[in-house]
């Protein structure tokens, strides 16, 4: 993807998986930001396994639907969608964020293995799209899961 200026344009790549792994969220984030590429991730996260979130579990409770589709709109801006599958674990929001990735045609890559091991994840390339400018994307409207 090219600007006008002829520049290259870093792909997009969100980030999904469950967050009772914020640890890998943003290890990930920060290895695909050195890799040159535009980082999508979840904002906010509420307490989980003992550890204390950047929200309350009453606000995270609160904001749990909006925070859902906010994720979905990022898998729509995204190029590629890196599933975060901790030890081969995909929990039922991010199957529904699997399900629409697809839907949509993205570049698919997961983190791990089935069986977890770790660096085997495999990968579903982007389906043929009509090509659109990065800065000009119109959004189809896609049942939401």
């Amino acid at each position: 993807m090219t600007r006008p200026n002829h520049v290259e344009f870093p792909k997009i790549v969100c980030l999904c998986g469950s967050t009772k792994y914020v640890d890998e969220f943003q290890r990930a984030g920060a290895a695909e930001t050195l890799a040159g590429n535009i980082v999508l991730s979840i904002g906010v996260w509420g307490p989980r396994n003992g550890r204390g979130g950047n929200i309350t579990q009453a606000e995270y409770e609160s904001h749990k639907g909006h925070l859902d589709q906010l994720h979905f709109r990022k898998i729509e801006m995204a190029d590629e969608i890196l599933f975060l599958n901790v030890g081969g674990y995909i929990g039922e929001s991010t199957t529904r964020e699997l399900e629409y990735a697809r839907q949509l045609g993205k570049a698919i890559r997961f983190q791990f293995g089935p069986n977890g091991e770790p660096g085997l994840g495999q990968t579903e390339p982007a389906r043929e799209q009509e090509s659109q400018p990065q800065n000009t994307r119109k959004f189809r409207k896609i049942t939401i899961p």
